[in-house]
């Protein structure tokens, strides 16, 4: 159950409830979740979920390991991964980073959520081999820390994709974003090649070579 979602708690002229309940809120909110979670006696997990967290100095890296250090009864968290497109990004550091929100004795289960990515960008000629470039060392890095779940975002192709859709809020969006594994025929594109080839393996292990 996602109970606080892209938290600001250092920022009160964005965040209503920093404002209003101060900056520790989202303990309070964990605790009252809590509370619930007992009442009726239930199994689900209490989860925070964020994006612009996968390497250090993005804005929400800070915040999201904070959030995962000093939260009792955090379960999980989401990092959302809406990413522009960059083959020369570092599994290893992405690894790293995401590494820190596992809380200070370890449990805390990370989740990539949300994953697209955007080529906003990048409109030379090998932009879909860039942007599955992007997505193998995205997919990297989740195994190399240890990730288990992994979310896709708007598989219905790219015109379906909130980053196609006229947005004007965050920088990844625009017409030519193309953030998906499918063109706008539903063909699958070469991320889509490395993600299935990823679950593949992941699921049913090295698979044989043929000629």
């Amino acid at each position: 159950y996602v109970v606080l979602a892209e938290a600001w708690p250092n920022n009160p002229s964005i965040d209503i409830l920093t404002r209003v309940v101060g900056s520790d809120y989202p303990t309070v909110v964990f605790q009252l979740a809590e509370e619930a979670r007992q009442s009726v006696g239930g199994q689900f997990r209490l989860v925070y979920a964020d994006n612009d967290n996968l390497q250090p100095g993005e804005p929400k890296t800070a915040i999201t390991k904070k959030i995962a250090n000093t939260t009792p009864n955090l379960d999980s968290i989401i990092v959302e991964g809406h990413v522009f497109s960059n083959p020369d990004i570092d599994p290893e550091i992405i690894a790293a980073t995401i590494g820190k929100f596992k809380g200070p004795n370890g449990n805390v289960e990370i989740v990539l959520g949300e994953t697209d990515v955007s080529l906003v960008r990048d409109n030379s000629p090998e932009r879909l081999i860039h942007q599955a470039q992007t997505v193998q060392k995205i997919l990297t890095a989740m195994k190399r820390a240890g990730v288990d779940e992994i979310a896709l975002w708007d598989v219905g192709g790219d015109p379906t994709s909130w980053l196609t859709s006229g947005r004007t809020d965050t920088p990844l969006a625009g017409p030519n974003a193309d953030p998906t594994p499918f063109d706008e025929n539903l063909n699958p594109k070469p991320s889509f090649l490395i993600i299935n080839e990823f679950f593949t393996e992941a699921t049913l292990g090295p698979q044989p070579e043929f000629p």
